[in-house]
């Protein structure tokens, strides 16, 4: 089964319910069609061939069959056809999350990749996390809130980089009807005590003490370097801990970086 984070070409759209197709038969304009809509059934209605199933076929599929339907028959001997979606009715994503400035019901058209439906949803906004959470449509065709979609594991999760996806660095993700497409927002730490610009920041992947300082605008001439005190929820309680430069930041932390003794 080809993976879903491979790149798939305008010709692997999956054709729907409701889509509207146009049927291009070269050199033969009684056995064309300017406009086909895909019926309930899943099935278009075409005057030489009948009913032909398209729902759950990419566009390249169709037109293989298509083919084979005209030369098994015997009504061409020679078969040269375009399958081209006109409208795209019968894919719609759900996007959510506080780090989306629109969140909604979107569809998606054609190759539209992850950035471009995100883009359609008016972008990230300025409280977006660094990761963006695709959940699978579950069997129950429910949507699924923050909470479920945090659990979802596997096959039904993928999870990409926010500044990968942004840079053009994240791997191609062929979109699916009935996505949630999940950015939360950002989890922060504060930072306080000696350094030069004390403030709550959002919290990077696999950030460290060090790096955090260097956030923070770096030490102060006062600043006894390299030792943290910090406060930090631990089963529900507030817990003190100390830590040193390479210790990892958790999400609410908050980091003193104290004052020398000389």
């Amino acid at each position: 089964m080809q993976s879903d984070l491979v790149p798939k070409p305008h010709t692997e759209y999956v054709v729907g319910v409701k889509d509207v197709l146009e049927i291009d038969v070269h050199g033969h304009v009684d056995y064309s069609l300017a406009r086909a809509v895909v019926d309930a059934d899943g099935a278009l209605e075409h005057p030489e061939l009948g009913r032909v199933a398209v729902a759950g076929k990419t566009v390249r599929e169709i037109e293989d069959d298509l083919k084979k339907r005209f030369l098994t028959r015997q009504i061409l001997t020679k078969v040269s056809l375009a399958v081209i979606v006109k409208e795209y009715r019968s894919q719609n994503v759900t996007i959510m999350g506080e780090g989306i400035t629109r969140p909604g019901s979107y569809p998606v058209t054609g190759d539209q990749s992850l950035l471009d439906v995100i883009g359609a949803a008016g972008g990230f906004t300025g409280q977006a996390g660094a990761t963006v959470i695709i959940a699978r449509k579950q069997s129950d065709g429910a949507i699924a809130n923050a909470a479920q979609i945090e659990k979802l594991k596997g096959k039904d999760r993928i999870e990409i980089s926010k500044a990968d996806l942004e840079m053009g660095r994240a791997p191609k993700v062929h979109l699916r009807d009935g996505d949630t497409i999940y950015v939360a927002k950002s989890e922060v730490f504060i930072i306080d005590g000696q350094v030069k610009s004390p403030g709550e920041y959002a919290l990077r992947r696999d950030l460290t003490m060090g790096r955090a300082v260097a956030i923070a605008g770096g030490y102060t001439d006062r600043a006894r370097k390299g030792h943290f005190e910090i406060r930090r929820i631990v089963n529900g309680h507030v817990t003190k801990l100390s830590a040193n430069d390479g210790d990892f930041v958790k999400p609410g932390d908050h980091i003193t970086v104290k004052s020398r003794w000389w």
